[in-house]
């Protein structure tokens, strides 16, 4: 570990590296050129363009602002679970724009809503079995199944369309948001809230179970 003054400058150096790459993002338009460049290489989709913007976006804010934290806490490979965590819903929405390039009453992205149910499902548990590689206490195996479980997690509220078929509850992804009413739209959000909460649950109580039962670790 480091003395607290470099700590708290290297706390400082990343925030303020962020705070320059958001404002040299806004001055030059950066969002806008990307999906221009983008638009030329075959990319035409606005929608397949923003999910690109994002997982640039947190690139940069990893290479400015986590690794210098990481090196501070000795625990890099928990950050490294933190950037595939935030990445791998953008890449899976990538390839789905039918489902998620659609606006919730006209107004906010789809695809954000089903992001944060993402990350709600799983994220916590893909950061914890990447730290554990960080310590020679936690077998590999254990490691490499936190983590699948955590990618499932995060994989199951990105295919609604699955998940309307098999339900009662209208999402909207068949017929559209418009088709909605108001009562049913929440009732959509309200259902995938819940369900998003029951999966991290689920996964993570497997986790738990599987570490103390069959590898002996206290949890």
């Amino acid at each position: 570990m480091y003395p607290d003054w470099i700590n708290s400058l290297a706390i400082l150096g990343a925030a303020c590296g962020a705070i320059v790459f958001a404002l040299l993002s806004v001055k030059f338009n950066l969002e806008n050129r990307i999906k221009e460049n983008l638009g030329k290489i075959g990319i035409k989709l606005l929608f397949r363009q923003t999910m690109i913007c994002g997982l640039i976006a947190i690139v940069v804010v990893f290479l400015l602002c986590v690794i210098p934290v990481a090196f501070m806490i000795g625990n890099f490979t928990a950050l490294v679970g933190l950037w595939v965590g935030l990445s791998y819903p953008l890449v899976l929405m990538f390839f789905r724009p039918e489902i998620f390039d659609e606006k919730v009453r006209m107004t906010f992205p789809r695809y954000l809503i089903y992001y944060a149910f993402s990350l709600a499902a799983g994220i916590f548990m893909t950061v914890r079995g990447f730290s554990m590689l960080n310590f020679t206490g936690f077998p590999l195996e254990l490691a490499v199944l936190v983590i699948f479980l955590g990618l499932i997690g995060q994989t199951m509220p990105l295919f609604p369309d699955y998940i309307e078929k098999i339900s009662t509850i209208k999402l909207g992804i068949k017929k559209g948001i418009a088709h909605l009413t108001v009562a049913e739209t929440k009732k959509a959000g309200i259902f995938m809230a819940a369900l998003s909460i029951v999966t991290f649950l689920i996964i993570r109580f497997i986790a738990m179970t599987v570490q103390s039962q069959i590898f002996g670790i206290p949890t």
